[in-house]
């Protein structure tokens, strides 16, 4: 029996509960990326950062990706497959280093380094804290999970010689497989006006070549998790016009509305067929959302709006 065939089952059926883990499904044509989003307390500092790689054929690397929502605008670092490292907590290439609990970027053109503190994540469903619940042992073309829903994040920023301290939120998330959905909607804010915080994801995904349409939604509001998914048998109603989108999930208890509008959204580097980075997505982390959530009697439970929020729409294009 393989080595890799003993790493392929550990991390599928034996490493549920850790969702940052590398999960490698395959040798070749295959991704896997980390998302991390930092906002410091007054908003001057929003910034994402992913983190990857791609075993494509053609053009196997590993690479960062910065996502500047200060200045509306992206970098794309490369780097050699051999230089990008993993263990069960963290991820690594030259300059760089993530862990479940702390960030270190140090590059010609900025550094930043923080550490996560009072993680708070998704609870168990079906036995397994994945976003995706039993899913993410099925073939699938993509797969995603969250990290962390929310973070203290306390570090500091450095470019042009200039240092900045930074105290604020943290997000992560992962996606893997072997390409991007066809279409897609991703919304994420923990940057409330009250103690609320939102990931939602929607697409157009394939199961053992089956197209269908997957969604999940986590919202949690003062530390109670409510839940939306496919898997769950929950009711959902999408409705777009340009630059916006009106999402409605139900269940038996709960209704959960959601507005947002896409502000300035920015072009990064995505996974196309057989993992090669050659796809268009088109990004916003400073688009508004809205959010009501309510019970079955129609009484709310909480409205909140978000700003600085991350947005998706690739129905739009």
């Amino acid at each position: 029996m393989s080595a890799f065939f003993l790493l392929f089952c550990y991390n599928v059926f034996g490493d549920i509960m850790n969702p940052f883990t590398m999960k490698l499904r395959r040798k070749t044509n295959y991704f896997e990326g980390y998302y991390v989003r930092v906002i410091d307390q007054n908003k001057s500092f929003n910034k994402a950062f992913i983190f990857g790689m791609t075993s494509n054929k053609k053009d196997p690397h590993a690479f960062m990706q910065l996502v500047d929502g200060d200045n509306h605008s992206t970098k794309y670092y490369r780097f050699d497959l051999d230089d990008f490292n993993y263990d069960q907590n963290s991820i690594s290439m030259p300059g760089i280093r993530l862990t479940s609990t702390s960030i270190s970027i140090e590059l010609d053109d900025f550094s930043i380094k923080g550490e996560f503190t009072n993680i708070v994540g998704l609870q168990k469903r079906h036995g397994s804290n994945s976003a995706m619940s039993f899913l993410h042992i099925l073939p699938m073309k993509t797969y995603q999970e969250i990290v962390i829903m929310d973070s203290v994040f306390t570090g500091s920023y450095i470019i042009d010689s200039k240092t900045t301290s930074l105290n604020g939120t943290t997000y992560i998330e992962k996606t893997y497989g072997y390409h991007f959905p066809r279409n897609w909607i991703w919304i994420q804010s923990s940057t409330f006006d009250k103690d609320v915080l939102l990931s939602c994801s929607i697409g157009e995904a394939k199961m053992i070549g089956i197209p269908f349409k997957g969604y999940v939604i986590s919202l949690i509001y003062k530390g109670e998790q409510y839940r939306f998914a496919t898997y769950l048998k929950d009711k959902i109603i999408v409705k777009q016009e340009p630059g916006k989108v009106e999402i409605i999930a139900s269940n038996k208890k709960t209704r959960l509305a959601i507005k947002a509008i896409s502000s300035k959204p920015i072009t990064l580097v995505g996974p196309g067929l057989k993992s090669e980075m050659i796809m268009d997505v088109f990004e916003s982390i400073t688009s508004n959302v809205e959010i009501e959530l309510t019970n079955n009697s129609n009484k709310t439970i909480v409205k909140s709006i978000g700003t600085h929020v991350g947005m998706e729409n690739m129905y739009e294009n």
